[in-house]
This record gives structure tokens, sequence and C-alpha cells, in this order.
């Protein structure tokens, strides 16, 4: 005992192994390196310190990465299907993951696995194997023991590298800036326009319409060539593969819905890209638009304007010039400018500047009232800030012609032509004074007044409205039908552009839908056969049987046409030879020796593995599924066999069960001749067995399509019969349909020659000046005029 109180233990670490195997066949995973803590029982010496083991006995490191076959299926799902060959409560499921691979997991536990049943009856929380990916928190990894361990961009384990904003891995955030912008104009005429520009190598692209409108974002490369939504064909949202990445373009399915219309993309693009926006209606756009590029990208700078006082007149005092040609009272320390110029508003983050200099040089010979509009920045000490929309520059010309005295002024605009939504106005021009008062037209020259212009104008909204479709035949030649009408909400959105829209709208209106559906009643129905589904081939596998089916005539059997009957059985073959019975493991012995049974499950499955009816399997070949346990010797004894189905699908039928002479020898199973078991205790074979009351389905033949063409409905009688009698005990699940989409033919797309009119709403002379023919809603607006100027 002395000896053992002085001893103690020295412990040092073993040599690392080989690395394992990897936890994946590919697409990545990890493996592991282990090493074991060797001790050794020493006497203990005082003043002499003993080594421990210290550190970890395993480490990890990922795996080389090699890409899995496209059609491979998932970790996570070859983890899940593994619980397909396993029973649970005496039946076998398919297993899939609860949540897709790109789920992000909000769990405490991201490497917890959660598998469900394809028919979402069941559910399981297993570990996740090793190298499975997760994610916590902001960081990416994969699962070692349990635990999400952190991934960094740099492909390392145990890394907390990230990639900045700029797309770097471990980056600052420094090598890149941020572009933003918006634009908000107002737009006189239709068609696509330039918004903006995106250079190669941007990242991080987000372009929004932030108002709600008909109008479409569209993209195109620097040449004009569209990507989406070009050459006037609106495509639907989806993803696009465009200049060497992926643009993800969404927009809600009608102005109504939720949602903004927006394109986005991670970049980086490897062409320079033009934000294009197709105006269908001149309504304001409002739309922002911001990107990232690498520094090293040198923005352009804008072109030198050079300005006269018509352009001035006609622009409003406002331009964009070079650095170079800033006046030096200006200052020009801040990156960011935000101009309102007019219904524009842009922010700019590069390097440009707005100058508003020397521009009174160009109005020194006269005295000209410029419109600033709106615009916000005190330009200059020589054009004086003033709180109205109008200054006045100060004339080294103190003498004012009669030529300079009176102008022609566009001031008014004529009603609009559309009561409601968009319609176009007329401008017309008045003769005002030096001062700004007006005065009689004489006073102006005639032939210097300007030609009037056409707005588009904007009314108060369309109130919606209900249209039908004309009501379609009769669904029943004979007796009663229904017969079906379509009824959707409109309202016009332009003119000659009229729109669904949600059936709400014209309920807030209050307006009574019409009904879509009326009952119709043809003369009355003779006798006509009814027949229920087709029975179960009879025939075994790869052999030839029959299937049989009831028919019944709907009136007494004589009055029925007889050469009309349906034919009451067909040929039909049986399954392929695919089918095979496949057992389960026995479970543990219920009692001793004479009462004790081991059981198994016993199921036939296809070539697929999915589990069939018993009686598409060889039910002569069909092992037990129970057998005598207790003893390593049990004596012959009688062992029943579970019940098969019952023979009758409905009402009463019988059961049978196969029951064995058997026992034990030396703990194997052996099946004895019959009369070495008692025949007084023998359990019996068959039974009565009871199903649901028999009661079928019977339909009659189907009605004709309720349309010519385009899309309508077939419909059909459905009864439930018990014996001769109608009844209700039919499974519903198993009822067949009454009712069923049909469709002839097309209906021709093209309307009528004489259908070919120009709208009274429509102004058709606008139209055709400013070639609007093109576009499909004035060419349907303008058919004819539009027609005539093709020809």
């Amino acid at each position: 005992m002395g000896n053992e109180k002085g001893a103690t233990r020295a412990q040092w670490w073993g040599e690392w192994s080989s690395w394992s195997t990897c936890s994946r066949t590919c697409g990545g995973g990890v493996r592991s390196q282990e090493r074991h803590c060797l001790q050794q029982r020493l006497t203990a010496v005082p003043n002499v310190s003993i080594s421990i083991c210290v550190g970890a006995a395993k480490k990890y490191q990922l795996c080389p990465h090699q890409p899995c076959p496209y059609s491979r299926i998932s970790f996570k799902q070859q983890q899940c299907s593994s619980f397909n060959s396993k029973a649970f409560g005496k039946r076998h499921y398919v297993w899939v993951p609860l949540y897709p691979d790109d789920y992000i997991s909000i769990s405490s536990k991201p490497c917890d696995l959660q598998c469900t049943t394809t028919t979402g009856e069941r559910q399981l929380l297993v570990p996740a194997h090793d190298g499975t990916y997760c994610r916590d928190g902001i960081y990416q990894g994969v699962c070692i023991e349990g635990q999400c361990q952190v991934v960094g961009c740099d492909g390392k384990l145990y890394s907390s590298k990230k990639v900045d904003k700029c797309g770097v891995c471990g980056g600052t955030g420094n090598s890149c800036y941020r572009v933003s912008g918006s634009y908000r104009k107002g737009i006189t005429q239709l068609g696509y326009l330039f918004i903006t520009s995106i250079p190669a190598g941007a990242t991080d692209i987000q372009i929004i319409e932030r108002r709600k409108t008909e109008n479409i974002l569209a993209l195109s490369d620097e040449a004009g060539h569209f990507f989406f939504n070009g050459n006037f064909i609106i495509d639907n949202p989806r993803n696009f593969h465009v200049a060497g990445t992926v643009f993800k373009y969404r927009r809600p399915a009608n102005i109504f819905s939720d949602g903004l219309e927006y394109i986005i993309s991670q970049g980086p693009t490897n062409q320079g890209l033009n934000v294009m926006y197709y105006n269908l209606n001149g309504k304001m756009p409002h739309i922002t638009y911001e990107y990232t590029v690498p520094r090293m990208v040198e923005p352009k700078m804008a072109t030198p304007l050079v300005l006269d006082s018509g352009f001035l007149q006609k622009h409003g005092a406002a331009a964009v010039l070079p650095e170079a040609q800033q006046s030096p009272e200006w200052d020009t320390n801040d990156t960011m400018v935000e101009v309102s110029y007019g219904s524009n508003e842009i922010n700019v983050s590069e390097e440009y500047r707005l100058v508003l200099s020397n521009i009174v040089m160009l109005l020194s010979f006269r005295r000209i009232v410029v419109s600033l509009q709106t615009l916000s920045l005190c330009p200059s000490p020589l054009l004086p800030c003033a709180s109205s929309n109008e200054f006045e520059v100060g004339s080294l010309d103190h003498d004012i012609s009669l030529a300079d005295m009176y102008r022609w002024k566009v001031s008014a605009y004529a009603p609009c032509s559309s009561t409601c939504t968009t319609g176009i106005s007329i401008s017309y021009a008045l003769c005002v004074r030096f001062d700004g008062s007006e005065v009689d037209e004489s006073h102006c020259d005639a032939l210097t007044r300007p030609e009037p212009t056409h707005e588009f104008c904007t009314g108060k909204e369309c109130p919606p409205r209900w249209e039908t479709s004309r009501w379609s035949e009769c669904s029943r030649t004979c007796g009663e039908g229904h017969q079906f009408r379509t009824v959707r909400c409109w309202r016009m959105m332009a003119p000659g552009f009229d729109s669904t829209v949600y059936d709400e709208l014209c309920r807030a209106a209050d307006l009574s839908k019409p009904m879509a559906r009326k009952a119709c009643r043809s003369q009355a129905c003779g006798p006509q056969w009814e027949i229920s589904a087709w029975s179960e081939c009879s025939a075994r596998c790869g052999g030839v049987g029959l299937q049989t089916r009831e028919v019944r005539c709907s009136m007494d059997t004589r009055l029925c046409n007889n050469s009309t009957r349906p034919p009451a059985e067909r040929e039909c073959k049986g399954p392929p030879c695919d089918r095979r019975w496949t057992v389960s493991d026995w479970g543990p012995c219920s009692g001793p020796c004479g009462k004790g049974r081991m059981t198994r499950y016993v199921v036939c499955k296809n070539s697929h593995g999915s589990v069939i009816s018993d009686v598409q399997c060889d039910l002569d070949l069909k092992p037990l599924a129970v057998y005598p346990c207790g003893d390593r010797n049990c004596p012959a004894h009688w062992v029943e066999q579970e019940w098969e189905q019952c023979n009758a699908t409905c009402g009463r039928g019988s059961k049978t069960r196969q029951v064995v002479c058997s026992g034990l020898e030396n703990g194997v199973f052996k099946e004895f001749p019959e009369h070495a078991c008692d025949p007084a205790l023998k359990p019996e074979e068959t039974a009565a067995c009871f199903e649901r009351p028999c009661s079928k389905w019977f339909t009659t033949a189907w009605s004709q399509c309720s349309k010519t063409c385009g899309s309508g409905v077939k419909v059909r009688e459905v009864k439930c019969y018990q014996g001769e009698e109608l009844g209700h005990s039919c499974d519903s699940k198993i009822k067949p349909e009454a009712r069923r989409v049909c469709e002839e033919q097309s209906c021709p797309t093209e309307a009528p020659e004489e259908a070919c009119q120009d709208k009274a709403t429509a102004n058709c002379a606008l139209v055709l000046k400013v070639k609007l023919c093109t576009h499909w809603y004035y060419r349907k607006a303008c058919c004819l005029s539009c027609k005539n100027k093709a020809q």
C-alpha cells in the first residue's frame, strides 16, 4: 500500500494517426487525425514535475473539394434516405429533409438534421454527419461532432475571414466605392428612355422603381442590344444570365399587388450596361440605382456644354461643366452633390460639380426673364436667389426696342382629352409684355408664334366595371345542365388599353358581380347506360387476365339501346415480374416454448423498392411472418400466421390465414407434418369479415364540350348506388370527376375585318404623327388609321 501511495502516472501523446477517409465522397466533407494519450505508473520523486497530456486528441481539416455529379442527391437527402429501410410503427416511409439545402436555420443547433416523410406524417431529429454544411449566425461552416465549425472565405477551417463589401476575402472595404442616384423626370414621349449606365466590374447592383406604374425596367448593352424587356416585348420576371453574372428581375403581377419592380445582381459585370425604362403611359418615374465599382476604375467626366440664350430659355439656367471651368468662388470640397432640376433628382458620388458661372455674359445684350423652375442652389452672387421661380438679369443696355417689348409665351394647355387615366393636352401661346403681363395678340409677331405642342395629361383614375363573356352552350343536350360565362373586373389603364384587375376593386365600388353560372334545361333525357370503375386486373405477373365493371341502365334495362351498351369486361396484362418478397429482422420472443412467437414484416416490393399490394407477388412463395420460439428445442405445435386481407372489398366476406405445424430443433426452425400436431388444438384458418356497405360509383358518358373553340367544360352524371337504390356511403376519396376542362380547337386571335375601327376617345391623328402605331394598344385603339398608314 505504501508503494501505491508513492506512485504517480506520467502521460505523453502518441503519434498522430494517418488522415481518415473523407466524410463525403464528393462535394467537400471533413477528415480527421487522432492521437492517444499514453501513460505509465512511476514512483513519485520529490521536486520532479510529471508530464500530462495537454491539447486535443483529434484534429480536423476540410477535404479537397471534388464536384458531385449534377444528378446526385444532396448530402442531407442521402442522410435522411438511410432511414427508408427502417420500420417505424410497423411501416416503412420515404424520408426527405424537412428544409431545403439553401434554408438558413434560425435554430440554436444548426447541426441538427430534421427529416420528414414525403406524406408529412412523421418527423425525425438526428445529428447531421460530419461535413454537412451549416450556418451559425453570419458565418458559413461545416458540422463536426454536432457543432457548426466556421469555414472562412479562404476555404480554411476555423478561419474568421469574411468577404468585404468589395468582394475581397479578408479585405477592409477600401478597394471600391459606391455610386448611387435617382431618376425623377417628367416624360413627354413614350418609348425607351436611358436612365443610367453601369460600368464593367460593377458589383452589388440594385435598380428599383419606387413608384407603381405600368411602365417597365429594361437592360441593354452599350450598343443598345437588349437582354430583357427590349424591342417592345415584355419578358416574364426571372433570372437572366447577363454580362458574366446573373441578374434577378422581379415585378409585381399588377400595380395593385404588393412589392416593387427591381433588378439586382451580385456581379461583377464583364461589360458596360445601360439601364433603360420602357414608358407606356407618360407617367413620371421614380427610379433609384446604386452599385459598387473598384477604385481603379476612373469615373467619366461630364462633357462641357455650350450655352446660348435659346438653350437657357428652353432648359433653365443649369448646366454641368468640368471641374476646370468652375468659378473660384464656388466651394467644391463636397463629393456628394444633390441637384433638383425641374422634377429630376440626381445623386452623384463621382467627382462631378454643378457650375452656373459665365452665364451673365451671354445675357448682357438684353433683358431676358429666365425660368429656373425649382433650382435648389444659389449659383452665384451675380445671379441673386429669388423666392419665386423667376429671376431677372440686369441689362447693360437700357434701350428696349419694340421687338423686345413683346413676346409669345406658352402658358396654358387645353383640357385633357381623356376624362380618366392618360390623355392628350394641347398647349397654346399668349402674347405678353416684357414685364410678363398679357396683352392683345396683335402686339406679337404672328410669324414667330410657337407651334402647338401635345403633352400627355393624367386625369382621375377610370372607374372599374364588370365585363362578361357570352353564355356557353348548355352543358347537357338533354335534362338539366348548366351554362357558364366569364365574369371579370376591368378598368381602362390608358387610352385604348383595357386590363383585368382584382375583383375587389369592383366590389369596393359597390358593383354587384353578374352571375357566372346558371341552370339550363333541355328536353327530358331518355334512358342511358351507367358504368362503374374497372376492377383490378386478375392476371398474375407476366400473364393475361380480365378486368370487369358493372353496366346498368338508368331506367328499366329493356328501355336502353342494347347496341350502345358499353363493354362489361376487357382483357388486361399482369404487372411485370419484377416483384419480390422482402422481410425485416426478427423481433424479440414473446414467451416460453409453445406460446412464444417471433414476428417479422413480410412485404411485396417492386424493382424500385416501393411497397405494393401482396397480390402483386406470388402468394405461394410468401415467407412465413411468425416463427415459434422460447427454447432451443421446442416440440411440434400449431403456429398461426397473420390474417390475410378480407376477400371482399365491401359487404360481408371471409379472410384466411396459414396455420403451420412447426417447432425448433437445436435452435433451427422445422416444419412438421400436420399429424405431428394435435388436430383438436388447431386454430381456425378462416373467419368472417365485413367491410363497408357495398356501394359503387356509376357515371354516364361525357357531354359535348361547352365551347366550339377555346377552353370549355364537359360534364357527366356521377351517382352512388347501394344495390339497386341510390345511396350515400360511397368512398368520397375515389369519386369520379363530374366536370372536365376541354378545348376543341384554338379560337382565332385576329379581329374580324369589320371590327377594325378607330375609338372615338383616341386622338389617332396624334398617334400617326408621333408614330405610335408600333405599340400594341395604340395599334388597337387606332386600328383603321394605323392599318391605312401601313398600306
